[in-house]
Formats: structure tokens, C-alpha cells, sequence
């Protein structure tokens, strides 16, 4: 049985050009705007970030970073990489989302805003990702909470700013890939916008039910056009039980959540909603983006048409029985290269992942699907999404 999560066709076009989007930025979404509205006019080209040179190119650590073939190896002059140069104007950024309580980080997207042609392309991360972090496997939702700890056993000054850095550098040295911003959320702040805006139209496809008391999650929704109020939001947004494929069906979902989301901040923005936004945003978002930055990307963003947005996510197989999820090795290093990329030139597949963070080399299983041939890379455009919504698999045994 399958179900298609869209709108219906009768609802007006929509000729949208929109900020930064994707579902753990909608607090980020909202700050843009209101800055975009207040302070138009005042604004300066943001430095990349990082605590690298912008030219450098992660190359490994002496014990693990070995070449495929001699063509395939980038000239290196000690631990970097010469001749990649940065391209200008085009930033990443890491979006996570967490409860209010608990410390796994059960959505993080990297995004990525190329300002010169107008393109942002987010790609999903699946939050039961086999990776590797301060020395052991485990998920990859469950990351930040090993770094946070640690940097409290450690005493760091700011263990989530520490934690942060350290998640960062994760994705920086296993996808190869440069992060200028992160930000992290929490479901208070995404339950307090959607109240915010007067909540999201959309149409449900299915009825949704499920009841997780540990998480204090209740999932109550009717199949039909409604206007989702931000706990009706949350619900809809972190369903995946009567999916055949959980959270990666729910990635899917989010897809469809984030244009109903856009459509209704770009429609529902006004000067009166500003201070009202700002109390909800500040008090539940930690981020190293400076408010001059915020502002300069807002006046990007209102240019960036829905058909220059590009939804992903991670492509991977299913391991032990949907315990973990295994990155495809060659089809994440062509996302990286065709979306991720700020280089100018594309990363080379001998120093993608060379520290082996998504794979462990003593499990066949698990490197069968880490070296899975290239396949067809699955990717949505907004708005396609918007018109025609997503096709999602549902259980037939898990009916509400």
C-alpha cells in the first residue's frame, strides 16, 4: 500500500522565493525573515567559517589516510591538500534537532547555500547511521551526547559549544566537506514557531497514532486538509511508526513538512509577528551564525527560487534488521561533490572518509553496503514536492 503525501490540487499556485529552508531551520527561517524586514539594508559578505585555512582539504591522519590509485591522489604538501581552491560565496551548514530533555539528536541535515546561483540543497542524515565517535561505533543520533558528555568529564567551558565543534568535525573529516555554521534546536523552539505563524496547511495522507509515554510522545492525527498547531506539527514530523521504512519514510515526510512550512511563514510574516518570533527563537536556539550574517543571507534567500532547492537523503541499507542504517560509500561521495561541495574541484574518493568513521573493517556485512556499487541518487526538488508530494510506503500491519 502506498501514500502520497501532498496537498491538494486545488490549492492556489505559489510563487515563492524563500529563505534558507529546511525542517530543523524553520527557527533559522523565521530569524532571516524578521531580519530581512527590519534591516534590509544593512549588510556585509560573511567569512567562512572554520579553524582551517579555506583552501585546505582534509587528507586524514598518518594511520589512515591511503590512496586508491596515484591518479586518483591529490598533490599534498604535509597534511593538505594543494590546489582546491574555496568557492566564494557558497556555505554549509549543520542543522540539529533535539528534544528538550534527551541529547540525542534525532534530526540533522547539512545544507548547503550557494549564494552566486541561488541553489540550497539539504541533505538528511538518518539518525540510526553506524558511525564511529570518540571510539566506539554506535548511531549517529546519539553523537553529540558522547561528545557532550566527554567535554562535561573534561570540564571544556561551553561543553555544548564543545559538543557542537565536535559533531562538526565529525562530518567534516568523514564526508570531507567544510561547515561555516551550525545550529542546534529543540522541539520547544520548532512547537512555539508553528503556534507562532497560526500553525501549517496541509493535507495528511493517513491517520497517525502512536503513544511513547519514556518520550512523552502522542501522536494523534486525522487523515485530511488541516491546519497542523505546532504539537500536532512535532507529531507529524517525527512519525515513522506505520512506515515500511521508519525513518527514512519520515526523511521523506519532513521533505513534504518543509514546503507546507515555507509557504505558510512567507504568507503569514508581518512586522506585528516580529518581536513575538524573537521570543520564541532566542531562548531555544544555539548557534555560532552572527546576526550580520543572518541578515546577509536573508537578502540572498529572498532570490532563490523552489525549483533551485534540492532535498536528499543519505543513501544507505538497512543493518540488522533496521538497527543501523550503513552509508552508501560512492553514492554519498557524488552527493558531497554534486551538492555539498565548496571546492572547486570535485574530492577525490581517496580522501572521503579516510578515517573510516561509516564503516568498520572487521564486519563483511557492514562493508558490503559501505561499498555498495553507485546507484540512482533519489533527489526532490521543493518544488515538485509542493505540487505533487512524495510517494511513502505504508505497513499494512501497523494500521492505526
Amino acid at each position: 500500500m502506498n501514500t502520497k503525501l501532498r496537498k491538494p490540487n486545488n490549492k492556489k499556485p505559489s510563487g515563492w522565493k524563500i529563505t534558507l529552508t529546511v525542517l530543523l531551520s524553520l527557527i533559522l527561517i523565521a530569524a532571516l525573515f524578521t531580519g530581512g524586514y527590519i534591516l534590509r539594508s544593512m549588510f556585509v559578505k560573511p567569512q567562512p567559517g572554520g579553524d582551517k585555512d579555506d583552501e585546505t582539504l582534509y587528507t586524514g591522519s598518518e594511520t589512515t589516510a591511503a590512496a586508491e590509485t596515484e591518479e586518483d591522489t591529490p598533490e599534498t604538501n604535509g597534511d593538505t591538500a594543494v590546489g582546491f581552491k574555496r568557492r566564494e560565496d557558497v556555505y554549509n551548514f549543520l542543522l540539529i534537532g533535539k528534544d528538550e530533555v534527551a541529547t540525542n539528536t534525532d534530526v540533522m541535515i547539512i545544507a548547503s547555500f550557494d549564494c552566486t546561483t541561488g541553489k540550497i540543497s539539504m541533505c538528511q542524515m538518518p539518525r540510526d547511521t553506524y558511525a564511529e565517535y570518540n571510539d566506539k561505533y554506535g548511531k549517529l543520533n546519539a553523537a553529540f551526547a558522547s561528545f557532550l558528555s566527554k567535554a562535561k568529564r573534561e570540564k571544556a567551558e561551553d561543553p555544548t559549544k564543545t559538543a557542537l565543534e565536535n559533531l562538526s568535525d565529525l562530518f567534516q573529516k568523514g564526508l570531507n566537506i567544510r561547515l561555516d555554521y551550525y545550529m542546534l534546536i529543540n522541539l520547544k523552539g520548532f512547537r512555539a514557531v508553528v503556534d507562532r505563524i497560526g500553525g501549517v496547511d496541509m493535507y495528511v495522507p493517513n491517520d497517525m497514532h502512536y503513544n511513547d509515554p519514556e518520550q512523552n510522545l502522542s501522536i494523534n492525527i486525522k487523515k485530511g486538509q488541516q491546519t497542523l498547531m505546532g504539537r500536532e506539527a512535532e507529531g507529524f514530523v517525527r512519525y515513522r511508526w506505520g512506515y515500511i521504512q521508519a525513518d527514512i519514510a519520515r526523511a521523506d515526510a519532513q521533505k513534504v513538512f518543509i514546503t507546507a512550512f515555507i509557504a505558510k511563514v512567507k504568507s503569514s510574516i508581518s512586522i506585528p509577528m516580529i518581536a513575538g518570533l524573537a521570543s520564541d527563537i532566542l531562548p531555544n536556539l544555539i548557534t555560532n551564525i552572527k546576526l550580520e550574517d543572518c541578515i546577509y543571507f536573508a537578502k540572498q534567500a529572498l532570490k532563490v527560487d523552489m525549483s533551485n532547492i534540492t532535498m536528499l537523503t543519505m543513501p544507505g541499507d538497512s543493518y540488522k534488521n533496521g538497527l543501523y542504517y550503513v552509508m552508501h560509500r560512492a553514492d554519498m561521495l557524488n552527493i558531497v561533490n554534486e551538492y555539498l561541495n565548496v571546492y572547486d574541484k570535485p574530492i577525490p574518493s581517496s580522501y572521503f572518509d579516510v578515517d573510516r568513521i561509516f564503516v568498520k573493517d572487521d564486519n563483511s556485512e557492514i562493508i558490503g553496503y559501505y561499498n555498495k556499487k553507485e546507484t540512482e541518487i533519489v533527489t526532490h526538488k521543493a518544488d515538485d514536492v509542493d505540487k505533487d508530494g512524495i510517494y511513502i510506503a505504508l505497513d499494512p500491519n501497523k494500521r492505526p
